[in-house]
């Protein structure tokens, strides 16, 4: 009983971290918040992502970098 409850907890801490990281994501407009979220939420490959956004793989981890700053930005600016 006792290990099923730490099995609960630790699903319920993995279901709160995905939402928060979702809630960022949501934050970044356009092609980088779809790659984002092609990549880290559905799990994507990388040309599979690029073929969800349409464009090549080399691009898409243009805009996948591009896509990092702004989610440093987002996370900046909720610590403010």
């Amino acid at each position: 009983a006792e290990k099923a409850l730490e099995w609960k907890r630790a699903e319920l801490d993995a279901v709160q971290i995905r939402q928060q990281v979702v809630e960022v994501i949501n934050e970044i407009p356009g092609e980088r918040g779809d790659v984002l979220y092609e990549r880290y939420i559905n799990l994507k490959r990388w040309d599979d992502v690029a073929d969800a956004v349409g464009y090549s793989v080399r691009q898409t981890h243009r805009i996948h970098q591009a896509a990092l700053i702004s989610v440093n930005d987002v996370l900046e600016c909720h610590t403010l």
